[in-house]
């Protein structure tokens, strides 16, 4: 058995397929639930070990885990799960198609081309899932100008870090007062059970249909990165739903793109260039692999891949270069765009620069 049972609570043990399983009361993505999340310490297809909710089926392997739930380093986790750093490649669990059994994983490894990463077709979510999610997110934003106490601090924080008032209204960002416990059918979607929204500063995606995602950065003062109870830890809480979106497409046009990873870093890039190119985030580093998505991307004058310089984003950017022909990789100057603007640093001059250097590698390829 490797290390992944050390990190998650469980404690029920029967046999599967992928190894030994067990079960966890608590799944971190949704929060809530009885006996809903399956763990398999040794599973067949990953070395690390996978997790995987039987309810809101969302899933990722033993790295991912550790970074994204236990607050760990990609280089404190490869450590805690005894991997070389340099071959073990920001691995995405996607989901099961039919929801049946447990999802297989693909591994990137320092792929030599993109043909050997998964991409998969992208399933955008149904009028069950998008009218619920519409009508909270509009909720949310007219929240945001409300003037009440969790308005003002909610605008505060993002002012704070750079964001003008027509950015934050035209972007949609909202504020959702209060936790809210749904019921899952009020959202379209499956099984028994609730889905949580915490209170927090409301982030919806869009596509060309309306609300695609939505995620929610709770308050500061909300998060206990001592807790022992995973959902308490977390600063952000996306509601379930569709799978690998891509924040910002609904502005993609016949312009440069920008490639990052959070929200916030495609909000920055949009307040200070949106006349010179549309930025998009994957949401995670290893987000947004979809098919659909490549396409798009590649029909672009030239991209920008604008991932962190931490291993995880240096790993993301080398798959994304080698699945897009017009790619370059262009390194935020400080740790994400984001912190760029919220230092004050030139963001605009910053694209144009990427802009032109895409140019002349496009002209004068090695």
């Amino acid at each position: 058995m490797n290390a992944l049972d050390d990190l998650v609570d469980s404690t029920e043990k029967s046999g599967s397929k992928h190894g030994e399983e067990y079960h966890a009361p608590e799944c971190p993505w949704c929060g809530r639930g009885e006996d809903r999340l399956v763990v398999w310490p040794d599973h067949s297809h990953h070395e690390t070990g996978m997790v995987w909710c039987r309810q809101c089926k969302s899933s990722c392997d033993g790295l991912e885990y550790a970074r994204e739930f236990c607050g760990m380093t990609w280089a404190e986790a490869c450590k805690f799960f005894g991997v070389d750093p340099e071959v073990s490649g920001d691995g995405h669990a996607e989901e099961s198609e039919d929801g049946a059994g447990a999802p297989e994983i693909t591994v990137d490894r320092a792929p030599e081309d993109a043909s050997q990463v998964q991409w998969s077709e992208y399933a955008p979510p149904g009028k069950e899932w998008r009218q619920p999610a519409q009508s909270f997110a509009r909720s949310c934003k007219k929240r945001l100008w409300s003037g009440s106490t969790a308005a003002q601090s909610a605008l505060d924080y993002l002012r704070g870090r750079g964001f003008n008032d027509h950015a934050i209204e035209s972007s949609g960002l909202g504020v959702n007062q209060k936790d809210r416990w749904v019921d899952k059918s009020e959202w379209g979607l499956s099984g028994d059970g609730t889905i949580w929204l915490p209170r927090g500063i409301v982030i919806p995606w869009a596509d060309s249909e309306g609300v695609s995602s939505i995620n929610i950065r709770r308050p500061a003062g909300d998060v206990e990165p001592g807790a022992d109870e995973q959902w308490k830890r977390r600063k952000y809480q996306r509601a379930p739903g569709p799978s690998a979106p891509l924040y910002g497409v609904q502005w993609v046009k016949d312009t440069p793109v920008v490639l990052v990873e959070g929200e916030f870093d495609a909000l920055a890039v949009r307040q200070e260039a949106a006349d010179v190119c549309r930025p998009v985030a994957t949401g995670s580093t290893g987000g947004a692999r979809r098919k659909r998505w490549r396409r798009l991307l590649a029909g672009a004058p030239a991209v920008l891949v604008s991932f962190d310089a931490e291993e995880p984003g240096e790993e993301a950017a080398r798959t994304w270069k080698r699945a897009l022909p017009n790619a370059i990789r262009w390194r935020p100057h400080a740790a994400d765009t984001s912190e760029m603007l919220e230092e004050g640093m030139n963001l605009r001059m910053w694209t144009l620069c990427g802009i032109q250097a895409a140019r002349i590698a496009h002209d004068h390829p090695e």
